[in-house]
């Protein structure tokens, strides 16, 4: 009785074994250690690989798993030294298709030796890694464009050498965009391209190749022609795909070479050469690529201006000390520790505009100098010179007799005396007119090139600090747009030139009638906006209207002619027309439209005032509707009532009521002043 309950026991711990086996979420495969045949295989990895268990029972791990032949003796190996063995493989179904999984094996011992296997699906795991892996490329990328892109600036800023500094790009752009070539092309006479620079693993690529600009040639349909002729980037996704790159597609397949592109570089703002790469990978300038590409392009165009800068100044310095002792450069003398200017020579005179030594000599070098900052750079330049022998310093601001600022090149010797006292001895060289350049780069990106005024990109910035100018202080801001009349015609008779001409002596002519608070700006053709700023009242507006139609009115003298041009004007007025920015511009141009659709210009109908049911409303008008509301809200308007009387009975029927206003003395009839109001205000009034 004993042994039957022992019996049913361990027939229940059988079944519970078998339960769990089946349900793992896992599956598990009981193996022979010899032949790897499933001697027993769970229901979760019967339905992992699509076979029914007697379907299984009759196979090894070779019939699911062709990579495992390689692998038994290392996983043996294992189980031999520790009993246990963890790896990962690929698993095929039924149908055909396969999926990662991840193995732990052990070795069992019981009647005999049984290899016990959990095979886990790792689909998703390996996706989320590939994910991890993409996220983690893509910011390797980003970082190596900006160690490129730092690497480039620094080499710029450094390198004076052309020749060297174009070879050291293309090394930096194989080395950290990973390409297999950069190379740097300029045309001949002819037009086929010269390798200036080149650096990567397939520089044999450019062996004896031929790539012309011409677009009539096969060898200029390729990138490089491309992006010589359109002055624009040109990318090659897949250049096995690219029938313009037929003429070399073999030869970068050679050199494995799937994807190219081209990018202008520009020298002083003129087409030089070409920037030519190429990746092993195909679709590969992505976004971000070309963003660095663009930039990196950019840049070798930026050393190159450099470079020409400062061949300039070496030419100019190298001139100057060949006629040091003819004066060509600024010489001072200071000495220690007084820091008075003992003797300066006659260019040093006209570079800081005195007229005579005696304005310089004997007085404090801090005088020449316009703040204490520059002073204070100087000073230890030339405590390094009193130290060392010698110091340089580029770039120092000095302030002329009249005020001016001028910037110099500094180049500071120790004269050694007999007397004991300290001396330096200093080379000047005016470098003004490069900051100049440079100050007029950045005014052009603001300004309009044809007439100096502000452009549109200027105005937008400045319209939001008008409107905030205008809330801050309480006061009205006028956005004109204003447009000239029957422009086109000047141009078709007397040509472009007379009619630039005419836009720069009108940008002139309204510059001088606005005020030093208003702005001005051109936003193309013979369009002007206004910005009229810290407006008390409406009559402070028409004091500068009328200003603004007497420049316009003023005739003009093209090419022995004389011309008169009128205006049309758009107003909106800030905050009674309280939107942003843009919506004011359109309101102001929605106003000029019905300004220019009036037939006559006398007086102030060249203007017109927005508001949202617009007509032909003139600046007459507008006054006329400011000074009525006025009138109505100071009590100002009253009302006469007028009996009604019946015809049939004589009798009193009603009262009409008429409204009186007296406006310097004199009355105006509702047939005058209710045409100037708009429809909201006349309904306001019933």
């Amino acid at each position: 009785m004993h042994s039957i309950t022992e019996y049913q026991q361990a027939e229940a711990k059988l079944k519970l074994l078998r339960a769990l086996f089946d349900n793992s979420s896992d599956a598990i495969e009981v193996l022979d250690p010899v032949t790897l045949r499933f001697l027993d295989i769970n229901a979760t990895g019967c339905r992992a690989l699509g076979y029914t268990r007697e379907e299984l029972l009759s196979m090894s791990i070779y019939d699911i798993d062709t990579t495992y032949s390689a692998a038994p003796q290392k996983v043996l190996a294992q189980l031999r030294e520790s009993g246990h063995a963890l790896f990962e493989t690929i698993h095929r179904r039924k149908d055909g298709s396969t999926f990662p999984v991840e193995i732990n094996v052990i070795s069992v011992e019981l009647d005999r030796p049984y290899l016990l296997a959990i095979t886990r699906d790792i689909t998703e795991r390996k996706a989320l890694e590939a994910a991890q892996q993409d996220v983690a490329r893509r910011l390797q990328r980003i970082t190596d464009f900006s160690v490129l892109l730092s690497s480039a600036n620094e080499a710029i800023a450094q390198m004076e050498n052309e020749a060297d500094l174009l070879r050291t790009l293309c090394e930096l752009a194989t080395q950290h965009a990973h390409l297999r070539l950069a190379w740097i092309g300029q045309p001949d006479d002819e037009g086929w391209f010269q390798t200036l620079a080149a650096a990567g693993a397939a520089l044999g690529y450019l062996s004896g190749i031929h790539i012309s600009t011409s677009a009539e040639l096969p060898e200029g349909q390729g990138p490089a022609g491309q992006s010589w002729r359109d002055q624009k980037p040109v990318y090659i996704f897949s250049i096995s795909q690219n029938s313009h790159m037929l003429p070399w597609a073999q030869r970068a397949e050679t050199f494995g070479m799937k994807a190219g592109a081209a990018l202008p570089i520009f020298r002083g703002g003129k087409r030089w050469a070409v920037l030519v790469v190429y990746h092993g990978e195909e679709n590969i300038f992505d976004a971000d690529l070309q963003k660095i590409l663009t930039d990196l392009a950019q840049d070798i165009g930026y050393g190159l201006d450099r470079l020409d800068i400062l061949r300039k100044e070496r030419e100019v310095n190298a001139f100057n000390e060949a006629l040091l002792n003819t004066q060509s450069s600024g010489i001072g003398v200071v000495r220690f520790p007084e820091r008075i200017l003992e003797r300066v020579n006659a260019r040093m005179l006209k570079m800081l505009g005195a007229s005579s030594p005696g304005e310089l000599i004997g007085q404090q070098a801090r005088a020449i100098y316009p703040d204490a900052a520059t002073y204070a750079r100087v000073s230890a330049v030339e405590q390094t010179a009193l130290s060392e022998g010698n110091g340089t310093l580029r770039d120092v601001p000095h302030r002329r007799r009249d005020g001016e600022i001028v910037w110099m090149d500094i180049s500071i010797q120790r004269l050694d005396g007999t007397d004991g006292a300290q001396r330096t001895l200093g080379t000047y060289v005016d470098v003004t007119e490069r900051h100049r350049l440079m100050d007029e780069l950045a005014r052009q990106s603001l300004s309009d090139t044809l007439t100096g005024l502000p452009n549109r990109r200027a105005l937008d910035a400045e319209m939001g600090k008008a409107i905030a100018r205008s809330d801050r202080q309480e006061r009205l801001l006028a956005v004109g747009f204003l447009d000239l009349d029957a422009f086109k015609p000047i141009n078709d008779i007397y040509g472009h030139d007379a009619g630039d001409d005419l836009l720069k002596e009108m940008a002139r002519r309204l510059q001088d009638a606005m005020r030093r608070m208003d702005t001005i700006a051109r936003l193309g053709g013979d369009e002007f906006v206004l910005l009229l700023e810290g407006l008390r009242s409406m009559d402070a507006l028409e004091q500068v209207l009328a200003r603004l139609q007497a420049a316009i009115t003023q005739p003009l003298h093209i090419k022995g002619e004389i011309v008169r041009i009128q205006a049309s004007m758009g107003l909106t007025i800030y905050p009674f027309d309280d939107g942003d920015a843009d919506l004011l511009l359109r309101h102001a141009d929605q106003a000029m439209y019905a300004a220019k659709a009036r037939p006559g210009r006398e007086d102030g109908s060249w203007v017109q005032i927005y508001h949202p049911d617009i007509g032909n409303v003139s600046m007459d008008d507008e006054i006329l509707r400011r000074d009525f509301l006025r009138a109505l809200a100071s009590g100002a308007v009253i009302l006469r009532y007028q009996p009604l009387v019946a015809l049939t009975t004589g009798l009193v029927a009603g009262l009409e009521a008429l409204t009186r206003w007296h406006r310097e003395d004199q009355e105006v009839s509702p047939e005058r002043f209710l045409p100037s109001l708009g429809v909201l205000e006349r309904q306001a009034l019933g």
